[in-house]
């Protein structure tokens, strides 16, 4: 009986010492795992950060490379002649109107 009982030690003996070498081999399996997800994540942070930067920068510039708000300011000023030519012309077809009226009154008498 005592013969059989130490083999039934021994057995669950050497059973526990292949179930902690496996663990340990997970664990050392899960350990690296983590340790490159880690570092995998620290350099996608890495990239996104540069991304965004980039994007950043890039939302600040336009097509051809110019700063927006010198675009805007330029697009004012643009938008502001344009508007004061428009008032100008307006002005010359109003006087053209006149002169025509004018003529036309001025060959009507004659006939």
């Amino acid at each position: 009986q005592k013969d059989r009982d130490l083999e039934i030690a021994a057995k669950i003996g050497q059973s526990l010492l292949e179930q902690n070498k496996e663990l340990q081999q997970r664990t050392e399996f899960l350990e690296e795992s983590l340790a490159k997800s880690s570092e995998e994540m620290v350099q996608m942070k890495h990239e996104l950060d540069r991304k965004a930067e980039l994007l950043r920068v890039y939302c600040h510039y336009d097509d051809d490379g110019f700063i927006r708000e010198t675009i805007d300011d330029s697009l004012k000023k643009r938008l502001e002649k344009t508007r004061l030519e428009n008032l100008q012309l307006k002005r010359d077809v109003f006087s053209m109107k006149k002169e025509m009226e004018v003529a036309n009154r001025a060959r009507s008498e004659t006939i």
